[in-house]
Formats: C-alpha cells, sequence, structure tokens
C-alpha cells in the first residue's frame, strides 16, 4: 500500500479594496507577473536539502542559506511551512505546483564563518556535484524546470525492491493521475574497484496507466559487463524516466533506501 503524506501549501489572502484610479500602481516584481501565465506542473522525485558550500579552511566546509529541492530542482515555497517539509526529506515526493523565476526559498543552515577561503579541489567525476549529505550523481539533463513554487506535496512509493538469487526483482507504480509513455526502469551501476567507473541496464516498460504498477522486473544485482575500468560494478541506484501530460520526473533512487543491499563480489 502506497502510504502519503499531503501538505497543502497554498492560502487565501483577502481582496483588497481596488485602489482609486488616481492611486498609483503597486510595483509587480517580474517573478510574480510571470507566474500568472505559467502552466501548473507535477513533479517526482527525491527530496534533497541543499545549500551555498563555504570553507573557513581548504577542507572545512561550511554550508550556509539551506534549501530544498525535488531532484535538482529548487523549490520555492512559504517559509511557515520549513519544519513540514523537512520531514519528508529523503522520501519520494510528489510535488504539484508552479514553475517559476522567483528567488529559491532559503533557510537556516551552519553558521557563516569569520573568514572564508577557497574550498579545496577534489577528485571528483563530472557527473558528481557536493550536497550538505554527501555527493550527487547527475543522472541526466533532468526536466526543463528552474524552480517549482510549491502548492502540495506528498510522499509516495514508485518504486519496491526484493533479492532474488543475482537479481533484485523491483515493481514499478505510476504516481501520477495521468499515463507515463515510454515508461523505462534505468538501473546505476557504480564501479566496484579502481578508478569509479559507471555501467547502465534499461528495463523498457511501455505505457504505464495512471496509478498502474508492474511487478517482477528483474535487474542484476552486479553488472560485470566488460569496461576498460574493469568489470564488476554494483547496483547503486534506479530512476523512472517516461513522458506524461503536465508533470516530470527528476527520480534517482538509491537501492538501499529501498532497504535493498547488494555488496561487491570479493576482488580476485
Amino acid at each position: 500500500m502506497v502510504g502519503f503524506v499531503a501538505l497543502l501549501l497554498a492560502g487565501c489572502s483577502p481582496v483588497d479594496p481596488k485602489p482609486s484610479p488616481k492611486a498609483p500602481a503597486e510595483p509587480v516584481e517580474p517573478h510574480e507577473q510571470a507566474a500568472v501565465s505559467m502552466p501548473k506542473t507535477t513533479l517526482v522525485g527525491v527530496l534533497h536539502e541543499g545549500g551555498t558550500q563555504l570553507c573557513s579552511e581548504p577542507y572545512e566546509v561550511h554550508w550556509v542559506d539551506r534549501t530544498w529541492a525535488v531532484g535538482f530542482v529548487p523549490l520555492v515555497h512559504d517559509p511557515a511551512h520549513h519544519d513540514s517539509i523537512a520531514k519528508l526529506e529523503g522520501s519520494v515526493v510528489k510535488v504539484f505546483g508552479v514553475a517559476t523565476d522567483a528567488p529559491t526559498t532559503i533557510h537556516e543552515g551552519d553558521p557563516r564563518p569569520e573568514k572564508t577561503v577557497m574550498c579545496g579541489e577534489l577528485q571528483m567525476r563530472s557527473d558528481w556535484e557536493l550536497w550538505p549529505k554527501g555527493t550527487r550523481a547527475r543522472r541526466d539533463d533532468g526536466p526543463d524546470l528552474a524552480k517549482l513554487r510549491v502548492e502540495s506535496i506528498e510522499v509516495v512509493e514508485p518504486f519496491g525492491g526484493a533479492l532474488h538469487d543475482d537479481d533484485v526483482w523491483f515493481s514499478v507504480t505510476n504516481p501520477f493521475e495521468r499515463e507515463v509513455k515510454d515508461a523505462t526502469l534505468v538501473a546505476h551501476y557504480e564501479g566496484c574497484y579502481g578508478k569509479p567507473g559507471t555501467a547502465v541496464e534499461r528495463r523498457p516498460l511501455g505505457t504505464l496507466e495512471a496509478g498502474a504498477t508492474l511487478e517482477d522486473i528483474p535487474v542484476p544485482q552486479i553488472s560485470m559487463r566488460k569496461m576498460a575500468r574493469g568489470q564488476a560494478h554494483r547496483l547503486d541506484s534506479v530512476q523512472l524516466i517516461g513522458t506524461v501530460e503536465g508533470g516530470a520526473f527528476d527520480l534517482d533512487v538509491q537501492i538501499d533506501t529501498l532497504g535493498i543491499d547488494v555488496t561487491c563480489p570479493k576482488r580476485k
């Protein structure tokens, strides 16, 4: 059963009396003017906390000006609802709202250091990014959505999984109220030994009707494809991608959050 927590963020405000024709018009911020004509959209992804990185020493990192993002899409929201949103961190959520170019909502992070220096360079793959809770991999370009102004948010469970011999058998549920066309489960692997490499397995699922679930989709725990950086690659995360009217995915789920533990084979 898919459990969810819903949080309605839209509110009502009293209507001001119509100003006198001689009264000067109130200035309207460009992002507020644009929001009137922006379409509503629904985004599904994991809720992450972002922020701005400052360093007091080359490798002494302070994350200030924290923000919320679904996948890699920053959120704009009523600051009064910060605590309710924070409780959903790390969950897969479905967010309904409006695309916007308004400033991302900021909440308190680490104290700002009295002095700052340039942060030390780390050896990282081109698809890796540093976030407050660790390194994240940007799997693709993501949805065509700069920021999202939140009107409602709820937890969804599009993935289930269990170990079965040498495979993980996944179940996939369409979290939207509309069909998802060209749905595909994308399994991402990380290299076990040597320089960190990657591998990918794809499972085309066709069209998923609203709320439909497909079960027993086998994906190998270990990919043994021959590559320049070795053969053994451990299953690390799964994506669900596809096309849905009025919605988008930015969904990449670490398999350990599904209660699945995949370990690398012993090195020969």
